[in-house]
């Protein structure tokens, strides 16, 4: 199948509304000639996630008279929520389920491997993982020399080895979607909710430092940034012009390079 006969993982990354599904359709659409593909969303950490969270602002916060107001979405008024220090007492427990979610993650993209030459995650795998945790370790201002902190090291340095473990089998490409925070802005509106900029510009902060430290440790590993300001045609013609440019990436889709493509 080309490509030193390894498979090829494309992760998507980058906030809500920057076009990571639309893309990864689009791409697995065109793929799909080249080889057998599987777009995936390996993000097996989101409900238990969004579960804990809710729980803890909504029930735990109540229970334990560790509740405070603050303001996250832009457009709505203040929000219920546990306070940093009740967050930082219970985070073992988020590490724990983040720590299992992870595992069931990784065997179902172990699962899709066996029967795709390309997986497509759209929703960016461990790396969206590790910045929804690390955002509410932020939140919960966990200390340098906690044992709390320490676990949550352990934690991510466990991430990380797992990844550099994958890249000796099989190649992988993050693709990290880059949206100016205004055109974020105009598509939250449609869906009721805006983020505010400081989640966003940690988001983008997190997935440069981590995916750019990987490069440099780990084969097999490429990162390309992709402005998606601009109509979908276009940012999808600059992923592809990209991805040609990857050695034996090229050789597999050769037709495509060459010939160009329609969308």
């Amino acid at each position: 199948m080309g490509m030193s006969q390894k498979k090829t993982i494309i992760l998507f990354v980058g906030p809500q509304g920057s076009g990571k599904t639309t893309h990864a359709k689009l791409l697995s659409q065109l793929l799909n000639k080249y080889g057998n593909v599987c777009v995936v969303a390996l993000n097996a950490h989101s409900f238990t996630h969004i579960l804990f969270t809710q729980l803890m602002d909504s029930v735990i916060c109540k229970l334990f008279y560790s509740c405070i107001k603050s303001k996250f979405y832009e457009n709505l008024p203040p929000i219920t929520m546990a306070s940093p220090k009740l967050y930082r007492v219970l985070f073992p427990f988020l590490t724990l389920i983040h720590m299992l979610a992870y595992s069931r993650a990784r065997s179902k993209l172990f699962a899709y491997l066996k029967r795709c030459d390309i997986v497509i995650d759209q929703e960016g795998y461990v790396f969206k993982q590790l910045a929804d945790i690390s955002w509410l370790a932020r939140y919960a201002e966990l200390y340098l020399n906690d044992k709390i902190w320490k676990l949550f090291i352990k934690f991510l340095l466990r991430l990380t080895t797992n990844i550099a473990e994958l890249t000796k089998k099989h190649n992988i490409i993050v693709i990290l979607l880059h949206c100016d925070y205004r055109v974020l802005v105009e598509r939250y509106y449609n869906r009721g909710r805006v983020e505010p900029y400081r989640y966003i510009n940690f988001q983008y902060r997190f997935y440069h430092a981590v995916i750019k430290m990987l490069t440099r440790i780990v084969t097999n590993l490429r990162f390309i940034v992709v402005s998606t300001d601009k109509p979908i045609q276009q940012s999808f013609r600059d992923i592809i012009k990209t991805l040609c440019s990857i050695y034996g990436l090229k050789e597999y889709l050769k037709s495509l390079c060459l010939n160009g493509f329609v969308i």
